[in-house]
């Protein structure tokens, strides 16, 4: 709820796998379509949020060893906001600069891997990466054309 409205929402807990993920995409694209968002962003959104929560699952590894994984996705006006929390590995973000030179350098490399933070940061409006209490947290933002909240 904002400002005392009921704002579009979906929330879920992320089994922490690559097939947890998986669910977890198809449930939020569901969950934007349905708000009229139009196929393409749709996918572009779908994109960067793999992309944050496959590195989670990838690079992750809490001393516990027991991953935790949480989403949720706010919907106000034309905007969306998916919030990821994960209680692993602390995360050293590069700044968006170097993140989005890293991707467009290595356009002529052959190697694999290393370009998900440039991604996000290239389909995204606003990203933030903060740290409280042993838990990450990462904040994506993006304009989602025609979208009904």
């Amino acid at each position: 709820m904002i400002g005392g409205f009921l704002m579009p929402e979906i929330e879920m807990e992320v089994v922490p796998s690559f097939e947890g993920v998986s669910d977890a995409l198809a449930r939020l694209k569901a969950f934007i379509s349905d708000l009229g968002c139009p196929p393409d962003r749709a996918s572009e959104v779908e994109l960067a949020c793999a992309e944050a929560l496959n590195n989670v699952v990838e690079h992750g590894n809490p001393a516990s060893g027991n991953l935790r994984l949480h989403l949720n996705a706010v919907v106000s006006g034309d905007k969306l906001s998916v919030d990821v929390f994960d209680n692993g590995t602390p995360f050293d973000a590069p700044n968006a600069e170097t993140a989005k030179a890293n991707l467009t350098s290595a356009k002529d490399t052959v190697a694999e891997g290393g370009f998900g933070w440039g991604l996000i940061h290239m389909l995204a409006d606003a990203v933030t990466v903060t740290r409280k209490n042993n838990t990450n947290h990462l904040n994506v933002c993006f304009s989602l054309p025609n979208a009904q909240s």
